[in-house]
């Protein structure tokens, strides 16, 4: 029982260490977002108040701009000197300044994800501290019992046994001792690199010493470094992009299809080609039916618009065509829905525009926003309609 015990003991050990390291790693990455909640939320605030202007993204590229300047005429032929050259001098001033913020676009859909990691970490961190208190516990009561039968055995009346008990007890705490050594012994291993590796670092910028270059090296190291850490964020972003957008579509696609046990994932690899797995794990993305189709595409749409950061109108030309009533009833009971606080307009024909369809879009279509196209009696004519009372 005892070798069982200590088995036990090293599995729990290595359990806690394991937990411990993944909570401590996880304050880590978290503690820094907890602390600047403040500044990231106006930071956000910022930037959506800037789109909502218009003022971001520029909506013209300051390099189409030099490139009218070093041309030195317009467009349209006609020469840009004297004031027209100025005017559009001050504004690439406006442009640069303009054009250096649009990474801040990109950042705000970083920023809506620390939201939602912020807002899970008292109950991550709390299962994790559960987890590792469980394991704590475990590991006592294991100990405890361990002692219990060092006890029983010392209390034993056959000399060999408490003998032999008492010298696995020194040997215990040799080992122990021991151990101790070693880990000591691997703090200073680890001091002494770290001083050889400045001494290293010391070395080689004592060497490189050269006046003349010094500056230049360290400004070449600043935005090598710089061009990095952009490399990396880009890849961070677009990483992070890319699996909100498959869990959006996966989750829009099944909501809206009917045969839902036939298929088990939406996938978006690294190249950003879609893919729809079966149910049995192969693609299927090049057999679908019209209707699936028009639906994945409905799905990917969705999820795209949910996390651009842009409030634009969503215009759709014969959604309901192709697909029978069922998918019917799903798109216009759901899609609005994904499509929530986005403007939505459905152009549709009167065979698609059915009972089933206009009771499922009362609880969303605002009646003043109702409009039908009416033809002339020699339908030579048409005209876009609006009557309150038309729906």
């Amino acid at each position: 029982e005892r070798e069982l015990i200590d088995k036990d003991i090293e599995r729990l050990n290595k359990q806690i260490e394991s937990r411990e390291f993944e909570r401590n790693n996880y304050l880590v990455d978290i503690a820094p977002f907890i602390y600047l909640k403040d500044e990231i939320e106006k930071s956000y605030k910022i930037i959506e108040n800037k789109v909502e202007k218009g003022e971001l993204p520029p909506q013209i590229r300051e390099t189409f701009v030099h490139e009218l300047l070093e041309r030195g005429y317009c467009i349209c032929g006609n020469d840009l000197n004297g004031e027209s050259r100025k005017i559009l001098e001050q504004y690439i001033t406006k442009l640069a300044l303009s054009e250096l913020s649009e990474i801040s676009i990109v950042g705000k859909t970083t920023i809506i994800q620390i939201y939602s990691d912020i807002k899970e970490f008292p109950e991550k961190i709390d299962k994790l501290n559960e987890h590792i208190n469980k394991l704590n516990d475990d590991l006592e009561q294991k100990k405890r019992r361990k002692e219990q039968i060092s006890a029983e055995i010392k209390d034993s009346d056959i000399d060999e046994i408490r003998r032999l008990e008492n010298r696995r007890n020194q040997l215990e705490r040799l080992i122990g001792n021991i151990e101790g050594d070693i880990k000591s012994l691997n703090r200073d291993l680890e001091i002494f690199n770290s001083k050889l590796s400045n001494k290293e670092e010391l070395y080689v910028k004592e060497m490189s010493k050269d006046k003349k270059n010094l500056i230049l090296k360290k400004k070449l190291s600043l935005v090598k470094n710089s061009l990095k850490t952009i490399e990396e964020s880009k890849l961070i972003i677009k990483a992070k992009i890319r699996d909100q957008v498959e869990r959006n579509t996966k989750n829009n696609f099944l909501t809206l299809i009917r045969k839902k046990h036939a298929f088990k994932d939406i996938v978006i690899d690294e190249n950003y080609i879609v893919k729809v797995l079966h149910s049995h794990g192969y693609n299927v993305i090049n057999d679908l039916s019209a209707g699936e189709y028009l639906i994945l595409g409905l799905s990917f749409m969705s999820a795209l618009m949910t996390i651009s950061g842009f409030h634009a109108p969503v215009i759709i030309d014969t959604p309901l065509g192709k697909i029978d009533d069922e998918h019917r009833s799903l798109i216009t009971t759901e899609l609005p829905r994904f499509l929530h606080e986005t403007q939505l307009v459905l152009l549709v024909t009167p065979t698609e525009y059915d009972h089933n369809v206009k009771k499922n879009l009362d609880e969303f279509l605002l009646k003043e926003n109702y409009y039908e196209i009416r033809e002339n009696e020699a339908n030579t004519e048409s005209m876009v309609w609006c009557d309150v009372n038309c729906s």
